[in-house]
């Protein structure tokens, strides 16, 4: 199949330059294409995101992870093991698996809400056992490495209805007052004790789309934004969080804002590239 795609595309030319890094994650045409030209080469801009941005995004410090994609969670736990960050701001669905984690852990009972009812499982919010294994798992490696991980103490509700425990007939939408709030004041206190001065924030708080869920959201854009006035490189990967920043801020009020969101996560968590591997595997063949 492989030598039938690579004789199509050699038909269409011999030469390829990728320049579309926000492409690269999954992108099956990244991979196969540079194998089947005579001629490959990385885009400048490309280049740059990798060689500048994502090497000192490697570095953060504070890292903040939001959303519904539970996949994330290996990724962030790649960036734990990796030994660089001090301070992890959970939200979403992510922090969901992480709380039934952490009591589980400690022999408390909690309830997530619909998110752990299995009668729900077709529901893009469902958080799997898999995923809370995982998030077992990711808890462990931080307390190994000396890693605080602060997750929510309050939600906002699918009724709107803000509080400190997710009925289990209930989805969590949004961080509520007292999270948001916890979170400025751990990440503008983690700014002002530490030697890492890089934040890294991928994802959002809830389902900014909607104004009664937006609040998480827009206060974490204020922090990202005091962050980076106090002096800190603070990076934003992903499509969600880019937009999110340029809804209630401007990408200004960062050190740079990633077109790509699961490329980058790969590079802060030390998993392959397989476009850049494609290339270079190409490229070495080269005269």
């Amino acid at each position: 199949q492989f030598a039938r795609v690579a004789t199509a595309m050699r038909q269409g030319g011999t030469v390829y330059l990728n320049d579309a890094i926000a492409s690269g994650n999954k992108d099956f045409s990244t991979t196969a294409m540079p194998l089947a030209m005579g001629r490959v080469a990385l885009g400048v801009f490309s280049r740059r995101e990798l060689a500048e941005h994502v090497v000192r995004a490697r570095e953060a410090g504070l890292v903040c992870f939001s959303g519904m994609k539970l996949d994330k969670l290996k990724q962030l736990h790649g960036v734990v093991a990796r030994g660089r960050v001090e301070l992890i701001l959970a939200g979403g669905g992510l922090a969901m698996a992480l709380l039934k984690a952490s009591a589980e852990r400690d022999g408390r009972r909690i309830s997530i809400g619909a998110a752990g009812d299995p009668a729900q499982r077709e529901a893009k919010a469902y958080v799997p056992a898999t995923a809370v294994e995982q998030a077992r798992k990711l808890l462990a490696t931080a307390e190994e490495r000396g890693v605080r991980v602060v997750l929510p103490v309050d939600f906002v509700l699918d009724d709107g209805r803000v509080a400190d425990e997710i009925p289990p007939d209930a989805w969590q939408r949004d961080i509520g007052p007292k999270t948001r709030q916890l979170f400025h004041d751990e990440a503008l206190a983690w700014a002002g004790s530490t030697k890492r001065r890089v934040a890294f924030h991928n994802g959002v708080m809830g389902q900014f789309e909607n104004r009664a869920f937006a609040a998480g959201t827009e206060s974490l854009v204020e922090t990202l934004k005091a962050l980076h006035a106090a002096g800190v490189a603070v990076y934003v990967g992903g499509g969600e969080g880019r937009a999110a920043l340029e809804r209630y801020g401007s990408l200004g009020d960062v050190t740079h804002a990633f077109t790509a969101g699961g490329t980058i996560l790969k590079c802060l968590a030390d998993e392959p590239l397989p476009f850049l591997e494609a290339l270079a595997a190409q490229a070495s063949g080269q005269d």
